[in-house]
C-alpha cells in the first residue's frame, strides 16, 4: 500500500508558489465565493432587521406598563376579559372571510387560465396537425405530378413507335428514277 500511495505521489502536480497562486482559478474562484458570501449575510442581515424591527416594537409597545419605563401583560389579559364581542374576533373573522374569497376568486381565476391555456395548446396542436396534412400532401402532390410527367413521356413513346415510319419527300430526281425503274420492271414482265 506504501508503494502505490508513492507513485500517486509522484503523479500529482507541484503545488504553484507566489504570484502564480493566485492566478489560478481555484484561488478566483475562492476569492469570488468569499465576496458572494459576505455580500449573502449583509443583505439576510437587512431583511432581517427589517422584518424583526418592527416586531421587537409591536412587543414591546404591548408590553409597556400604565407608567413610563414600567411593564405589564394587562394589555394581553384585556384581549380574553373583553366586555361584549371583541374587536379582535370581529377582526379576526373578517380577515378570515377576505381569505375565503380571495381563495375563491384565486380558484376561478386559475381555472379559466387553465382553460384558456388548453384551449390553446389544443388550437396549436389541431394547426401543426393540418400544417403536417398540408405539407404530406404537397408532397404527394409532387410525387403524383413526377409520375404524370413520367406516363406522358412514356405514351408519346408508346405512339412514336406505334405509327409507321414517315419518310420525308423524295427529291424529285430520285423519285423519277423510282418510279421510272418500277415502269421499266413492269413493262418488261409484260
Amino acid at each position: 500500500m506504501a508503494a502505490l500511495n508513492e507513485s500517486l505521489g509522484d503523479l500529482a502536480p507541484a503545488a504553484p508558489e507566489g504570484r502564480a497562486a493566485a492566478r489560478r482559478p481555484g484561488g478566483l474562484r475562492a476569492s469570488q465565493r468569499r465576496r458572494l458570501n459576505g455580500f449573502r449575510y449583509l443583505v439576510f442581515t437587512v431583511f432581517g432587521l427589517f422584518f424583526l424591527i418592527p416586531l421587537y416594537a409591536m412587543v414591546r409597545f404591548s408590553l409597556e406598563g400604565s407608567k413610563p419605563g414600567t411593564w405589564s401583560f394587562s394589555a394581553w389579559t384585556q384581549i380574553a376579559s373583553y366586555p361584549g364581542p371583541p374587536p379582535l374576533l370581529s377582526s379576526i373573522e373578517i380577515t378570515l372571510e377576505l381569505a375565503v374569497i380571495t381563495s375563491a376568486v384565486m380558484l376561478v381565476l386559475i381555472a379559466m387560465q387553465k382553460l384558456a391555456s388548453s384551449s390553446v395548446a389544443a388550437i396549436r396542436r389541431a394547426l401543426q396537425n393540418r400544417l403536417g396534412r398540408i405539407v404530406s400532401g404537397r408532397q404527394r402532390l409532387e410525387e403524383l405530378e413526377e409520375v404524370r410527367a413520367r406516363l406522358g413521356r412514356y405514351e408519346e413513346e408508346e405512339a412514336a413507335r406505334r405509327e409507321p415510319a414517315r419518310r420525308e419527300p423524295l427529291h424529285p430526281a430520285e423519285d423519277m428514277r423510282l418510279r421510272g425503274g418500277c415502269a421499266s420492271f413492269h413493262r418488261r414482265r409484260g
